[in-house]
């Protein structure tokens, strides 16, 4: 089988990460790369147009502080950081051109803030506490993307020479 096949040779469902020069190759089916990038798209339009900007803050970045005063403090003060929509921005537009990729380390990073940001976007805090015991589809997706990344970046972690 040609490398041309086996990026093509993937079923719908399939999302894969493997090192590659100066990066991390991705590739994954279509109805992945359409989830991800609605996903995606959902986390930029949260940044970008909330309905309540200290609800929404306060949903994607928890209390910091064990005082929820000072953990409000915090988001006020960093919230032109904290609704920075760059990162999920270059993600979705990556997504939205074509399944595979190669990316840059700097790359890998973006999906990795926005797919840890994403599954954040639906969670009050309350229902963010019920979901750490029985995660849904969505976030499972995710922490399976956000594995395969990380392990594809940083082959080292697996105890094996890459």
């Amino acid at each position: 089988m040609s490398r041309d096949e086996a990026w093509q040779d993937v079923t719908p469902d399939y999302f894969d990460a493997v090192p590659s020069a100066g990066g991390v190759a991705v590739r994954m089916g279509a109805n992945v790369a359409a989830t991800l990038h609605h996903h995606a798209d959902r986390l930029v339009r949260a940044l970008e147009e909330p309905a309540d900007p200290d609800e929404m803050l306060a949903r994607l970045f928890g209390d910091a502080y064990p005082d929820r005063a000072a953990s409000q403090d915090f988001r006020r003060r960093q919230a032109r950081w904290l609704r920075d929509s760059s990162a999920p921005r270059r993600v979705r537009d990556q997504l939205a051109v074509a399944p595979n990729h190669v990316l840059s380390p700097p790359e890998v990073d973006d999906w990795l803030v926005t797919f840890a940001l994403a599954r954040f976007v639906d969670a009050s805090p309350r229902r963010r506490r019920r979901r750490l015991s029985r995660p849904v589809l969505a976030e499972t997706w995710f922490n399976h993307v956000q594995e395969s990344l990380v392990l594809a970046a940083h082959p080292e972690l697996l105890g094996e020479n890459p």
